[in-house]
């Protein structure tokens, strides 16, 4: 019977060049355990089968009826998966008023011009019709790669995560607004009992426009781990290892050296479900790893 699910899966290096530092540690942390991935180029190339396959060892994703610590049954997960969290998109939006005060700004030059914002008297008077300062946004956009924690242990709450999923979603978009083309990835990772896993994708490439909605799920509901990522890892036979529980979380680390910065989730920041107290947390922690376009309460900035 062959191992391979009937979706599209691969375990190449795929994103060996952005992943955080901790990827190495998946294999190589000295006790033994075998350690299997599956990383997804894009969120079109995830097509849960709609049972469970022959050959599935965990049918909670398709089985189950907890919805409420699940975040959606398993047909409405497959619906947002594809067509977005409207309602997150919605908490993503109100967010940004909290951001207007806190947001990340991309750096301003001036330019002359015959309209603007602010007039130079001295080139007026000196006859030159390029007398008016226009502000604009500096350069190239830069691009960043933020991978954000899927994680999450059996306690952390579905309210919780769907706080965390619309704040991280509001960030990013408020980035992109800032002139930051954004290269974003789901990253989940688990040590089990005998095997580590790794289930990564590839939500938004740099230039993808912003799909808040999509945003929203992807990054973090909770649906997608607890319905999408389960029905993943429980339909891959020799995944066995990772054991009846999905493993314990394995928190991703940050490489601010490679530029590879980590969003966390509601099992690192313990906020709750607040969802201002989210965005708080994930903002200082993306500080603390110094990622930019982030302005501190002085309205200094990373390079």
């Amino acid at each position: 019977m062959s191992s391979r699910p009937p979706y599209k899966y691969h375990t190449s290096d795929l994103y060996s060049a952005h992943l955080p530092a901790g990827f190495v540690d998946l294999r190589g942390n000295g006790d033994r355990k075998a350690a299997a991935a599956a990383h997804y180029a894009d969120v079109s190339e995830i097509i849960p089968p709609a049972s469970p396959p022959v050959g599935a060892w965990n049918k909670f994703a398709w089985e189950s009826a907890d919805n409420a610590w699940a975040g959606a049954t398993f047909t409405a997960a497959c619906d947002m998966l594809r067509n977005g969290w409207i309602e997150g998109a919605d908490r993503a939006a109100a967010i940004r008023g909290r951001m207007e005060a806190d947001r990340p700004v991309a750096q301003k030059l001036i330019r002359w011009d015959v309209a603007g914002a602010y007039p130079s008297v001295g080139r007026f008077l000196s006859g030159n019709p390029a007398n008016m300062r226009r502000l604009g946004q500096a350069n190239t956009p830069r691009v960043l790669s933020l991978s954000f924690d899927g994680s999450a242990s059996a306690i952390v709450t579905a309210a919780d995560m769907e706080a965390h999923a619309a704040s991280a979603a509001a960030i990013i978009d408020t980035l992109e607004a800032a002139d930051y083309r954004v290269e974003l990835f789901w990253i989940w990772r688990a040590n089990g009992d005998s095997l580590r896993t790794e289930v990564a994708v590839c939500i938004k490439q740099a230039d993808q426009a912003v799909n808040l909605s999509t945003l929203a799920f992807s990054l973090g509901h909770p649906a997608m781990l607890r319905r999408i990522g389960f029905s993943l890892i429980g339909s891959i036979p020799h995944w066995r290892g990772l054991g009846g529980s999905m493993g314990t979380p394995c928190p991703l680390i940050a490489d601010s050296e490679r530029g590879a910065y980590v969003i966390p989730s509601a099992q690192t920041t313990k906020a709750g479900s607040d969802p201002i107290k989210a965005f708080d947390a994930q903002i200082a922690a993306l500080r603390r790893q110094g990622c930019p376009g982030l302005a501190d309460e002085s309205g200094a900035q990373a390079a």
